[in-house]
């Protein structure tokens, strides 16, 4: 599990890493601003195909009883070509922990996002 402590500037990564030898996966908080007392956190989640020549699914699914938290997806599930990343950007509007799945064909990490940190987990689900 890598845990990741979010900025308030500039986008930054935060992960870089190949999950298998079909993608790669970068993970960065966008902003992290106070709004009315609130936080709003802004992470994208983004992937590519390093190899092959399939497209697949690349989505990011909030876990099944979280459906109804504050939460919005800039996009829609993706199909991943070798030469662009595709990447979803959460809005989150509570501090309160939230786990996502992202899955990429099959899932094959966990977000949990907890006040100013994020945890990323990618062993198998």
């Amino acid at each position: 599990m890598t845990t990741c402590y979010l900025k308030t500037s500039h986008p930054e990564f935060y992960t870089n890493r190949t999950l298998d030898s079909d993608y790669e996966m970068k993970i960065f908080a966008e902003n992290h601003i106070q709004v009315s007392g609130q936080t709003v956190i802004y992470l994208k989640v983004a992937c590519k195909m390093t190899s092959g020549n399939s497209s697949i699914p690349f989505m990011i699914i909030p876990d099944e009883s979280l459906y109804n938290t504050p939460v919005r997806f800039s996009g829609s599930p993706m199909y991943i070509n070798q030469k662009d990343y595709y990447s979803v950007t959460l809005y989150l509007t509570n501090i309160s922990p939230y786990t996502y799945t992202i899955a990429y064909g099959k899932p094959i990490a966990k977000i949990t996002l907890l006040n100013n940190k994020f945890n990323l987990v990618t062993e198998p689900l």
